[in-house]
């Protein structure tokens, strides 16, 4: 679903924290991107290298209202609106190449972390932890720092799925659910979030040439559980328990993943569980 930098997925379930439900987020990750750990750091990345091609793609007719811009190249140039220049407007704001530089101008600081309400799925550990060799890591959905901007409003919100492209009359009619939270039907199975941010909030440079994929903190109180894939190596295992060994991890705790004896699924195993 995601290239390198994006190939991670979190995942929402609800545990037991005192007496009360707390969300559980689940993100996957390769063997080698123990990183993440080691250095504290998430990556958010531009949409346009995710591999679904209608990616921040809605459907729409003109950049704005025809008549709207035949007026206003009235107003620019000193001139009466009139059919030929109605004509002009209403194909200016058609053309192709204008709509696609005016959508990704509207789109194109923004940033993406990809969630999923399944963190035990079979299909996500093969394709997002390297065929079950990676590992998996468990955040509390309450921490501001991890999904609220710093201002308090929301950055973390549901996908919904639909068989049509959103589609509108102009650009500017076209919802934040219709440009960055609508996917195609068959990708339902993951059962998506989105934590969309700008990138100008990133807390260092881009993290490759083409400025597609921006580090972000990760406080170490988001944290709740590192999980091993069935397949995870024990060099792999070390690695992890090593950086789990740094000043505010030792609340975290520890599962492994296993095949089940009977069913195609895959069960959780609580290793390490701190008080």
């Amino acid at each position: 679903m995601r290239r390198d930098c994006t190939a991670q997925v979190l995942a929402v379930s609800k545990t037991d924290r005192g007496s009360r439900n707390v969300m559980i987020l689940y993100r996957y990750y390769r063997p080698e991107r123990v990183d993440v750990l080691e250095n504290r750091t998430i990556v958010l990345s531009r949409p346009k290298v995710f591999n679904d091609p209608f990616e921040f793609s809605p459907t729409f007719e003109f950049v704005a209202d025809p008549e709207a811009a035949a007026e206003a190249l009235a107003q620019r140039d000193g001139v009466p609106v009139d059919d030929k220049l109605r004509e002009t407007a209403r194909e200016l704001m058609a053309r192709p190449s204008v709509r696609a530089l005016n959508l990704e101008r509207l789109t194109d600081e923004f940033v993406v972390y990809t969630l999923s309400e399944t963190k035990d799925s079979v299909v996500m550990w093969a394709h997002y932890a390297d065929c079950h060799r990676g590992f998996q890591i468990g955040f509390y959905g309450a921490p501001k720092r991890m999904f609220y901007r710093s201002d308090g409003s929301q950055r973390l919100f549901q996908v919904s799925y639909q068989a049509d492209r959103p589609t509108a009359q102009t650009l500017i009619q076209l919802s934040k659910r219709d440009l960055f939270f609508t996917k195609s039907i068959e990708w339902e199975y993951e059962r998506e979030w989105r934590l969309v941010d700008s990138l100008y909030h990133a807390d260092g440079p881009a993290l490759d040439e083409d400025g597609n994929c921006w580090p972000f903190a990760l406080p170490a109180e988001a944290m709740f559980s590192v999980t091993f894939g069935c397949r995870t190596s024990n060099a792999t295992k070390a690695r992890i328990m090593k950086a789990l060994d740094q000043s505010g991890f030792q609340h975290v705790k520890i599962y492994q993943a296993r095949v089940h004896d009977r069913h195609f699924r895959i069960e959780i195993i609580p290793v390490r569980m701190p008080a």
